[in-house]
């Protein structure tokens, strides 16, 4: 579990609003998510293990995924 806030200042840096959301996290593979999105419809056409486009392994610290529909 975990609690999101979303905040917004004015130009000031007066606090005009704030909302907390709860989230619930699960830690997905990258198979689970190829098979959700081909369920959803999605192709995927490629899969990253960085924001720079570096090919995924299981080392990665980030799971990027293109996928169109």
């Amino acid at each position: 579990q975990m609690r999101l806030f979303y905040e917004r200042y004015d130009a000031s840096g007066t606090l005009e609003h704030r909302r907390a959301h709860d989230l619930t996290i699960r830690i997905t593979t990258r198979d689970e998510l190829r098979l959700m999105l081909r369920l959803a419809d999605f192709k995927v056409e490629a899969v990253y293990g960085s924001f720079e486009g570096e090919p995924f392994t299981l080392t990665s610290d980030h799971l990027i995924v293109l996928a169109r529909k």
